[in-house]
């Protein structure tokens, strides 16, 4: 089987008959299904780089000219629009921000008036958490499942 059939052969049945499947097949279905995942996402990331290699020097250039170092920008090459997005990632030091917060509300100000405060407990603290405990948080947000994942993989046979 092709590799990229794999996608129109399960888009193309339905989920029923999909299930009907035998473990072995659906095992293979999914090893597959990862390498093209894996596949698509180094060729995306190569092509990227050859349109940088094309078209670095435009950017650079507009970015200069416009004083804009991150952010959308766009120039043209002959009848298509080239547009590069480069994101501001900031990145914090928490105890830097939770000292920062507490030099605000000190000086009589709203530390959410100037920063985005999120509150967040992990599940795997949450569970270690007496019942008492949990009881009383459960009031402060929704419990639900996350997506599940279902991994088939072949049991290893020990020979002696």
């Amino acid at each position: 089987m092709q590799p990229t059939n794999i996608i129109y052969e399960i888009a193309s049945k339905p989920i029923g008959e999909l299930a009907e499947l035998p473990a072995a097949e659906l095992t293979e279905m999914q090893k597959e299904v990862e390498t093209l995942i894996a596949l698509a996402d180094n060729v995306r990331k190569w092509l990227n780089g050859a349109l940088m290699l094309k078209y670095s020097t435009q950017i650079n250039e507009e970015r200069t000219k416009t004083n804009r170092p991150y952010g959308e920008i766009s120039f043209s090459d002959n009848e298509y629009i080239v547009t590069e997005d480069r994101p501001l990632v900031l990145e914090w030091q928490k105890d830097k921000l939770k000292e920062y917060a507490k030099r605000i509300a000190a000086n009589g100000g709203n530390p959410e008036d100037y920063m985005d405060i999120d509150y967040t407990i992990s599940e795997k603290k949450y569970c270690s958490l007496s019942d008492e405990a949990r009881k009383s948080l459960n009031t402060a947000g929704n419990i639900r499942p996350g997506c599940t994942v279902i991994t088939l993989a072949k049991r290893e046979t020990v020979n002696d």
